[in-house]
């Protein structure tokens, strides 16, 4: 492999990200690997994508622009429809159904702008009790999962959504804490905890912390299955702190500052993956 891309959104910037590419271009020059990094920052037509090295790590979740890539023969990793599958929580439930354990989940229907979904917030109330998890079905950084306490924050948190997709879960405690186990080539390389004594989520853009974790075995074999009917080349598979695997989502494009200060390479294995698959 001569050269790589990683491709960025962007209009998202932050700092993480660019931690994010700086190592991904220090593991490049290691290994003597021209080095891009691109993002689409105003209207496009197909022709944009002609300006693209044939091998892209795609931390973009833009499934448009990432399809016209492929359609013009670049590889990504990950593919636009694993990241399609992997940034909606809905569909990535829908496509682990029967392989992987979830809370007991409950989808909200199709609802246009200006409908009342009294009944739907009550037989969710109902059904799964409080405190009761939101999660709209994109988004990132935990900024679109919700904790009711009550129907009344439920009805609040339900009109806030309004028509877009989302689903209703059992809230598990503890609260505030998770596991990662991040996935290579259908092999998990590392593995951390993280916990927020702050917020009911684990994130570190909330507060959280990551402290080493060992995976056990039951957890890494659910990890590998998942990045594997979702076709990921490499994710994080995110689970509730318990002794059986419960996941709570897969991120085709995590942050792993927390598992590379735990001593993981994990900038350093993707390269290597994408490496060996160039060369076969």
């Amino acid at each position: 492999m001569k050269s790589l891309a990683v491709v960025t959104n962007a209009s998202y910037q932050s700092d993480s990200v660019r931690e994010q590419v700086s190592r991904f271009r220090e593991e490049c020059t290691l290994r003597g690997i021209d080095f891009m990094h691109k993002s689409i920052d105003t209207a496009w037509d197909a022709s944009a994508a002609s300006y693209f090295p044939p091998q892209c790590i795609y931390l973009d979740k833009d499934i448009y622009f990432a399809s016209v890539l492929e359609k013009r023969g670049v590889r990504l990793y990950n593919s636009a429809r694993s990241i399609a599958l992997a940034d909606d929580k809905l569909k990535t439930q829908i496509a682990l159904n029967g392989l992987i354990d979830f809370p007991k989940t409950l989808f909200s229907p199709k609802r246009y702008c200006g409908t009342t979904p009294d009944k739907e917030i009550c037989d969710c109330a109902r059904a799964l009790g409080f405190p009761m998890v939101v999660k709209e079905a994109c988004g990132s950084l935990g900024k679109q999962v919700y904790l009711a306490k009550d129907i009344e924050e439920l009805r609040v948190i339900a009109e806030k959504i309004g028509s877009l997709p989302h689903l209703y879960q059992e809230a598990i405690r503890p609260f505030g804490r998770s596991i990662r186990l991040y996935v290579v080539g259908g092999r998990v390389i590392g593995s951390v905890r993280y916990c927020n004594d702050g917020d009911f989520r684990s994130n570190m853009a909330d507060g959280g912390r990551a402290e080493p974790f060992a995976a056990s075995e039951r957890h890494c074999a659910a990890a590998i299955a998942a990045a594997e009917a979702l076709g990921l080349d490499f994710c994080a598979a995110d689970f509730f702190d318990a002794k059986e695997p419960l996941m709570i989502e897969v991120n085709s494009n995590a942050y792993f500052k927390g598992l590379e200060q735990a001593g993981v390479n994990i900038a350093g294995a993707i390269i290597d993956y994408i490496a060996e698959r160039g060369e076969s």
